[in-house]
């Protein structure tokens, strides 16, 4: 789940 809001929890939980 990549959040849109800063910061991006996209690098953290690169889960997909």
């Amino acid at each position: 789940q990549c959040t849109q809001q800063k910061p991006f929890i996209c690098q953290q939980f690169r889960k997909h």
